[in-house]
């Protein structure tokens, strides 16, 4: 359940952020998300094959190690980046 709720919650989020926050329109709205909906449908032909052929086992390995690597990218991620990007939109 909350694995469904974290791949399904920025598809309705970012949307949400796009049109509301950044005050653009609904066909921009759609084109940021655009990308992410045509690699995952491309990659999710390759994975099914990989999942018939090996198994769950490494793809669960492989998507670990990634959320890990990021993860940990993420917290060396410096407070004054985060404090630019606010102060970008409020000057905007």
């Amino acid at each position: 359940m909350i694995i469904m709720m974290s791949m399904v919650g920025p598809a309705l989020l970012i949307p949400l952020y796009v049109q509301n926050s950044l005050s653009l329109s609904a066909l921009l709205s759609g084109l940021v998300i655009m990308p992410g909906a045509i690699i995952n449908g491309i990659m999710s032909v390759f994975t099914g094959k990989f999942y018939d052929k090996y198994g769950p086992r490494p793809l669960i390995y492989t998507g670990f190690t990634i959320l890990t690597i990021t993860t940990i990218m993420l917290c060396f991620l410096a407070y004054r980046h985060i404090l630019y990007v606010f102060n970008s939109r409020i000057c905007n």
